[in-house]
């Protein structure tokens, strides 16, 4: 259940490093670059793809949100290796734990979704939409 399609063998998140007064600026994030951890038993990579930014996002950034620590939001990724046979290599898992290239998911904190092959990329951004986004997506690869 293991596959070495890794890209790097770093993770990169972003950081909230101050609060924002009136509207987020650059200057209130960071990357942050740290080599990967072992894969957990039970747990997956998921390279994530699909991003959401949503309204409520503003209001985590006023306190919610720890500083200095990996921001968190709804996203959709790709299983890249497996530790646990209810997620296998190639699953798309729809978590919550965003903001960085890689993300640890358990079976327990994600749920592997159906993708519906032949449509344009802007209809998969309809995915995180229909999974409790909004429809200001951020869609991108996280590399």
């Amino acid at each position: 259940m293991s596959s070495d399609k890794f890209i790097s063998q770093h993770n990169i998140f972003v950081h909230q490093i101050s609060r924002p007064h009136g509207e987020p600026l650059a200057d209130n994030f960071r990357f942050v670059e740290q080599p990967l951890e072992p894969l957990g038993e039970g747990a997956a990579w998921v390279e994530n793809v699909h991003f959401s930014v949503d309204p409520y996002m503003r209001e985590c950034m006023d306190g919610d949100w720890e500083l200095n620590e990996p921001l968190e939001g709804r996203t959709i990724g790709r299983v890249i290796r497996s530790n646990t046979p209810a997620l296998h290599s190639g699953d798309w898992v729809f978590h919550r734990k965003g903001w960085r290239t890689y993300a640890q998911v358990t079976p327990e904190e994600g749920r592997v979704i159906a993708p519906v092959t032949g449509m344009a990329e802007s209809a998969r951004r309809y995915w995180t939409y229909r999974l409790g986004g909004t429809d200001q997506n951020c869609s991108f690869a996280a590399r």
